[in-house]
């Protein structure tokens, strides 16, 4: 095959194909699959642009970096904006992807391509970069209130409550978001709860966490359900939350308090108690652990030691001169 073969339809290719160039390649996509589509026909400037910029390229020596090459020059020489750039990283990952099945089916129409040369790679993937660790973030006591005011600001009463709950019952997103009546019992006065990101084959059940409830947990628990829809289960309708609380964010930045996510409430909670001198194995039974191995890397800030705190007290009121 040589390079001036550029036409499939004035010069047609062998039976059987071992390499394309990549106006080859893309005439063959075109006319086998991507024609076909409706949206072709808006991006056909764009097919002629990928076809000079690779011209006769073979398709097996095109990577990663030619991609990125590519679309930079879309950009800047041919002017192309946002939605362009993503139209032409489309079509050349759906154009790999197409050459990789039609060589695993053998034939496409009249050509076999079981020996088709292709890239290691499909040549739009990006590298993948591990995401930076993100900070472990801790509420103080001043803190929270700050972001229960920042609640109240907005007029979102759900949230003031989710923050309450999270705190107060130590609980994961996951299991606040899903905290129904199912799970409250009256009798006992006391929340079980089956953590749902621990169900395993194991243990489908879960990791059981027992909250004993008190007299002020018990009334905003009744108060969210004489609030909440009628038919509902649920004790926090969590309908539009990431909205929602995108505003208390805006506001809890606006009075100067740090960021922070729902999953920082129960790490506030283990820490608080940890700080306060409660045994590890009371704190750890409290969150639905049954071993006390997870609290320092993962619900805790520091190592606690409150003794020395009592320690220091008891001397200094003792030997007061």
């Amino acid at each position: 095959m040589t390079d001036h073969q550029l036409n499939l339809f004035d010069q047609p290719l062998p039976q059987r194909v071992e390499r394309l160039n990549y106006t080859q390649a893309m005439r063959l996509f075109v006319r086998f699959h991507y024609g076909k589509l409706r949206s072709s026909s808006r991006h056909d400037a764009l097919v002629r642009y990928m076809e000079e910029f690779f011209y006769v390229k073979p398709i097996e020596t095109i990577g990663r970096q030619d991609t990125i090459n590519l679309l930079k020059w879309l950009k800047e020489e041919k002017k192309q904006g946002a939605w362009g750039i993503i139209a032409a990283r489309g079509i050349q990952r759906l154009l790999f992807n197409k050459l990789e099945l039609w060589k695993e089916d053998g034939y496409l129409g009249e050509y076999d391509l079981r020996a088709l040369q292709l890239p290691r790679k499909n040549p739009t993937f990006q590298v993948p970069v591990p995401k930076p660790t993100r900070p472990q973030v801790f509420l103080n006591p001043m803190e929270f209130r700050g972001w229960i005011k920042a609640a109240r600001r907005a007029d979102d009463f759900w949230f003031e409550a989710a923050f309450k709950f999270g705190l107060w019952f130590r609980l994961s997103p996951i299991d606040l978001e899903n905290l129904n009546d199912d799970e409250i019992f009256d009798n006992d006065m006391e929340i079980r709860v089956h953590r749902r990101h621990t169900k395993t084959d194991r243990q489908p059940d879960g990791c059981l966490q027992v909250i004993e409830l008190t007299e002020k947990a018990w009334a905003l628990i009744e108060r969210c359900r004489r609030y909440r829809k009628p038919g509902t289960k649920l004790i926090l309708p969590m309908i539009n939350k990431r909205r929602r609380f995108a505003k208390i964010r805006k506001i809890a930045k606006s009075m100067g308090l740090k960021d922070m996510t729902l999953s920082a409430l129960r790490r506030s909670a283990s820490d608080h108690l940890l700080e306060k001198g409660f045994p590890k194995e009371a704190v750890a039974d409290g969150m639905g652990h049954t071993t006390t191995k997870m609290l320092d890397p993962h619900y805790s800030r520091k190592k606690h030691a409150p003794h020395r705190r009592i320690l220091t007290r008891e001397l200094v009121s003792s030997f007061n001169g």
